[in-house]
């Protein structure tokens, strides 16, 4: 019922292009797919570089949290919709 509602009435903020609710979910959808896979991607190379174990923990801690920390304040997939 909603799903071809503009987000503009709901969300409260001026975003770059006018989107829908269901475009808002396919986009979180395939930002999130994105984003997985490219630290999937920053993972394999990280490990096919470290031959050693702790090698590998201590270079790949500091990715992890970054990017929980990223993640946790919505800046990787919640400012993405908005105009600068």
């Amino acid at each position: 019922m909603f799903l071809n509602n503009g987000i503009n009435s709901f969300m409260g903020s001026i975003y770059w292009y006018d989107l829908t609710f269901q475009k808002l979910i396919m986009m979180t959808i395939i930002l999130t797919y994105v984003l997985v896979l490219s630290f999937a991607l920053l993972a394999i190379v990280v490990s096919n570089i470290c031959k050693h174990y702790i090698s590998l923990i201590v270079l790949q801690l500091p990715i992890f949290v970054t990017i929980c920390i990223l993640i946790t304040r919505g800046y990787l997939l919640g400012e993405a919709y908005h105009i600068v």
